[in-house]
């Protein structure tokens, strides 16, 4: 799916705080750049990280308390926007 969202990350370290805009296209590529525009959702980079390894959801997370909603219906449009055809999966055991 093709769009776009801005993403208020927050992060206790300083690493990784910000304001990004992910633009994805409809061919599967994205390109995030810092932004101005104002946030559409809110999360700490470790909501982000579970996001991005692909078990959880905006819209989990967001029900749970770990995104907060700037927007209305951003955390579904997020989902869209980082859906993958493929789950994770690791042959490892832990």
């Amino acid at each position: 799916m093709s769009g776009s969202i801005v993403l208020e990350v927050t992060d206790g370290l300083g690493y990784a705080a910000g304001r990004f805009a992910l633009e994805a296209g409809s061919d599967g590529t994205a390109r995030v750049t810092p932004a101005d525009d104002k946030a559409e959702l809110t999360l700490d980079i470790a909501a982000l990280g579970r996001i991005y390894l692909g078990d959880e959801t905006f819209d989990r997370l967001a029900a749970a308390g770990l995104v907060t909603e700037q927007r209305a219906g951003a955390p579904v449009r997020a989902d869209r926007l980082f859906r993958t055809t493929t789950r994770p999966w690791c042959p490892d055991g832990f």
